[in-house]
């Protein structure tokens, strides 16, 4: 009876159907992600052992965009609605029926771990990207705002450190609002849970961070006459140092 099975043209179809979504299992999600993050794909066994050694002629790293996310996560979303209209049951021989739901369900279970993965990740890294610019701006905004008293050196030196950080992060987070938005844009689209943290975040800081700039502008303009009679002070403590050396 087995072999009779193992003949049926429509049990071997069915058997070789099923096995296809075996890589849903097998696969390690972790490592998988990860390798997505770094290459923007998942790597084969070969390129994965010339990573491990570090081969140079081994695959070029190359961050995804998000557009190489979407992809991933309409492959999945394909999937679900493939395996959505997958027979509840087929028969062999005739005669026996073999019930799929249970493995139909299973199937769709793992399809939206995968999905949900890529998913979470762009919720993480949105909140994360948030949060960080959010607590930036709280730190900044009271660095630069702490009063500076003539002939405060720390002071100062605090103050032109803050005024540095702000320089130095204008570029990405002037452009990082746009990139932002088109994520959250795309998972609205896939129906995922956004937090309203994101919401009102993504709604504040762009104006915050404006007011950042205003402020950071305002008090190096103000700091100048303190940061001229420091140089001044220096000048003359090497003149002095100098002339003494000298004598």
């Amino acid at each position: 009876m087995t072999r009779k099975f193992r003949r049926d043209p429509r049990f071997i179809l069915c058997r070789l159907t099923l096995s296809g979504y075996a890589y849903l299992w097998l696969d390690d999600r972790d490592m998988v992600m990860q390798q997505f993050l770094e290459y923007s794909r998942q790597l084969t066994m070969e390129e994965t052992e010339m990573v491990a050694v570090q081969d140079p002629k081994g695959p070029t790293r190359s961050p995804p965009k998000m557009e190489q996310f979407r992809e991933q996560i309409d492959l999945y979303e394909g999937l679900y609605l493939e395996i959505e209209e997958m027979e509840p049951s087929k028969v062999f021989c005739g005669w026996f029926r073999v019930d799929l739901r249970p493995f139909r369900q299973s199937v769709l279970n793992m399809v939206c771990k995968w999905s949900s993965m890529f998913k979470r990740h762009l919720v993480d890294r949105v909140t994360s990207s948030l949060s960080d610019l959010g607590s930036f701006i709280r730190r900044a905004d009271e660095g630069l705002l702490q009063p500076i008293q003539p002939g405060d050196y720390a002071g100062l030196v605090s103050v032109m450190g803050y005024l540095l950080q702000v320089k130095e992060r204008q570029p990405t987070t002037d452009e990082m609002f746009q990139p932002l938005e088109e994520t959250i844009e795309l998972l609205k689209f896939y129906d995922q849970d956004i937090p309203e943290e994101v919401n009102v975040l993504l709604q504040a800081l762009p104006e915050q961070w404006a007011n950042t700039k205003k402020l950071a502008l305002m008090i190096k303009q103000q700091v100048a006459p303190l940061q001229a009679g420091r140089y001044i002070a220096i000048y003359k403590s090497v003149l002095n140092f100098y002339n003494c050396n000298i004598i």
